[in-house]
């Protein structure tokens, strides 16, 4: 190249906003790749070859040499020849790791340094931002009730008879008012929502119904992709102890009724659930557990499917019941089916079993049983002796259409059956498990991965939060529970302390660079996922991250604060996806600002 064609390419990069000397034949100043681009265009190089003008990052020159896109001193892999470091991904800049859902680094662990180091504590824009939810109660007493699904999470904050709700990852919208026998419980975003709302009762002649009263201290939510099924659980008045159950279209959060539409022909769960007098020696308004004759249901949970269905198991037990268990209770279950009349407008949830609630195990822990949903069915898991026990409960058989006509009361013709529930068998713990959480991952010819977490000590200075990765393969009647594919468990808390019950969630994924040899063996496509579990322990949220290929800590110095430490409490954290990014949510009482702080606990893709 003559010293007239760098003359004329020294004012065309003066044009880019290159200052650039020219002395003799050194090459341009520049501060970019692209400053540099106009020599390739007169060379004829064209912009992937392996050899071409760039920027230098050290000598801030346009120089020729082997490709490296993003200047980290790594060049592009395809172009790496005998001695050369290969860059994973020649896009990233800096070379070290960013907020941007790639691994910069190339050691095969993607955003490990920015989980670790810049976490929410101080959260970049654009990238983890939080949201809030102010509360009514600005301090913070009473229940929080959540549920996730089909990305999606509801949360609610019940206190004094009033409740703050919020559908994060979903629709507001405006929707129809209350019609023929339906009865809302409302919940308004951002307001006030008194609980103490009429409820249908049965009368002891089972045939007609009065209005009762009731106070909702227990609440579960499960998201399908229309609706938010709800269960709630009555805590004083004629229905103290009394399972309902509904559901709220996910576009009408805004309004957040809660819709029990009945008479009985509709729907068998209309007068709540263990209210027939003739199971409850004639206590017409009282909720009585079938199966152990203890009075009333108390922890309930939800794990809902994506086309309308929904499982719902609880502790057979009074709402009293101590957070760290105590004598044996059993655990009931009931599946809940969204039907629809002819014309599409009104809707009501009708119950598996005739609204009999089945028995699927018994506990002596205090903590909610929980649901994970496997599309087939549920898996269901609760604190057993020794361990965890573990059943498969298939989905419900879609009850028989609404005819729309006939006696209210007569159910001949429209009756459902029971569910079929299969034990999977137990899972051995180091000491009583306590507030498990389940989240299922890829499914692969070996089974469905299961992510299991759980706690021990039981809020005690010597809790501490597990994980273990369960195989289940599939079988004719669901799933069975194969130990020896299955991992061993993982201690997730870096030393014993005051922990809170963990939360759970799997992500398919965006945590190893699949191809790049890190901490462990290269990762493929279909195994680059894992779960993020998040407890709180020492006025901080925490969470860990693992990896599906091993069911192991993906990075074991990894440590993510979500919040914390600052004088404030903070509620169990709740883990859902949304899109690409994995999201989290937390009530945090006696900080500036109280309310339910929501954002994204993973680095969105670039």
């Amino acid at each position: 190249m003559n010293r007239l064609s760098l003359l004329i390419i020294a004012s065309l990069l003066a044009l880019g906003g290159c200052s650039l000397v020219v002395s003799g034949l050194e090459p341009p100043e520049c501060t970019s790749n692209d400053q540099c681009a106009v020599l390739n265009e007169m060379e004829g190089i064209s912009n992937d070859a392996c050899t071409l003008y760039q920027c230098d990052a050290e000598l801030d020159r346009c120089v020729l040499g082997t490709r490296d896109a993003d200047r980290d001193g790594l060049v592009a892999a395809e172009c790496a020849g005998p001695g050369d470091v290969a860059d994973c991904n020649d896009a990233a800049m800096g070379g070290s790791e960013r907020c941007n859902g790639v691994d910069d680094d190339c050691d095969g662990v993607i955003d490990e340094a920015f989980m670790q180091d810049e976490m929410l504590i101080s959260p970049l824009p654009g990238a983890l931002a939080e949201n809030r939810l102010p509360l009514t109660d600005a301090t913070g007493s009473g229940v929080v009730a959540s549920g996730t699904g089909e990305t999606g999470l509801a949360v609610a904050h019940a206190t004094g008879g009033q409740a703050t709700f919020g559908l994060f990852g979903g629709e507001s919208v405006m929707g129809p008012t209350a019609m023929n026998y339906q009865r809302t419980r409302r919940l308004d975003m951002l307001s006030a929502w008194d609980l103490e709302m009429g409820c249908h009762v049965r009368s002891t002649d089972s045939m007609s119904f009065t209005a009762g009263s009731c106070r909702f201290d227990d609440l579960a939510f499960g998201l399908s992709a229309q609706s938010v099924f709800v269960a709630t659980v009555n805590g004083s008045g004629c229905t103290e102890g009394q399972l309902r159950v509904g559901y709220m279209p996910r576009t009408e959060a805004a309004r957040a009724q809660v819709i029990e539409r009945g008479p009985l022909r509709r729907s068998n769960a209309f007068f709540g659930i263990d209210t027939d007098p003739a199971m409850t020696g004639g206590r017409a308004c009282t909720g009585a557990s079938r199966a152990g004759g203890s009075l009333g249901a108390t922890r309930p949970a939800i794990g809902a499917l994506a086309d309308e269905q929904a499982l719902v198991a609880w502790l057979a037990a009074p709402l009293g019941r101590d957070a760290c268990g105590g004598a044996p209770v059993d655990v009931e279950a009931l599946a809940l089916h969204r039907q629809m009349d002819a014309g599409g407008t009104r809707g009501w949830v009708t119950a598996s079993n005739e609204a009999q609630p089945q028995v699927i195990g018994s506990t002596s822990g205090g903590g909610a049983p929980v649901i994970d949903d496997l599309g087939q069915g549920y898996v269901v898991a609760f604190p057993s002796e020794g361990g965890i026990a573990l059943r498969w409960v298939a989905r419900m058989e879609t009850p028989p259409a609404f005819p729309g006509s006939g006696d209210p009361n007569d159910r001949v013709g429209l009756e459902t059956g029971p569910l079929r529930i299969v034990e999977l068998g137990t899972i051995a713990t180091d000491g009583p498990a306590e507030d498990i959480g389940l989240a299922s991952g890829t499914i692969t010819m070996q089974g469905t991965f299961l992510g299991v977490t759980w706690r021990t000590g039981c809020g005690s200075a010597d809790g501490r939060v597990w994980f273990r990765q369960l195989v289940l393969p599939a079988a004719s009647d669901g799933f069975t529970l194969d130990e020896s594919l299955s991992r061993a468990a993982v201690e997730l808390t870096v030393s014993p302390g005051e922990v809170g019950p963990p939360a759970i969630v799997f992500e398919f994924d965006g945590f190893l660079q699949p191809g790049v040899e890190g901490a462990r063996p290269a990762a493929g496509s279909a195994e680059d996922g894992g779960w993020v579990v998040a407890w709180t322990q020492g006025g901080a949220v925490l969470a860990r991250r693992l990896s599906e290929m091993d069911g192991q800590l993906l990075s074991p110095d990894e440590l993510i604060t979500l919040s914390g430490p600052e004088s404030a409490t903070r509620s169990t954290p709740l883990l859902y996806l949304s899109g690409e990014q994995i999201r989290y949510a937390f009530l945090e009482v006696g900080s500036a600002e109280t309310g339910i702080f929501e954002g994204a606990l993973t680095c969105a893709p670039e």
